[in-house]
């Protein structure tokens, strides 16, 4: 979640909500680029954080060939995503991150 944030910030894009699970990862943030663009950015900076950090070793696979992601166009789209996201995976393992909704 720090380091999606970290990516978020560096590029000017909004988080809304994050959770991390332990085999992957949900995210609601906007942006004035593709949802494939952020997923490739947030996993190229989380696969270098988790290498640097000894987590993951050099040349492991770490994330699936995509991963599925979507364009919310209305507000209520927006709303229903973070209540999945937030509300709809289980217990909270300390991952999860809300921001505001404007």
């Amino acid at each position: 979640a720090e380091t999606l944030e970290e990516v978020a910030q560096h590029k000017k894009w909004k988080v809304y909500g994050v959770n991390v699970r332990t085999n992957h990862v949900h995210a609601v943030v906007g942006g004035p680029v593709s949802p494939d663009f952020m997923m490739n950015a947030f996993k190229s900076w989380a696969t270098r954080r988790l290498r640097e950090r000894g987590m993951v070793a050099a040349g492991q696979k770490v994330w699936t060939r995509h991963g599925s992601t979507r364009t919310l166009w209305r507000e209520n789209d927006l709303l229903d995503a973070l209540s999945y996201v937030i509300d709809g995976q289980g217990s909270d393992l300390g991952g999860t991150r809300v921001g505001e909704v404007e």
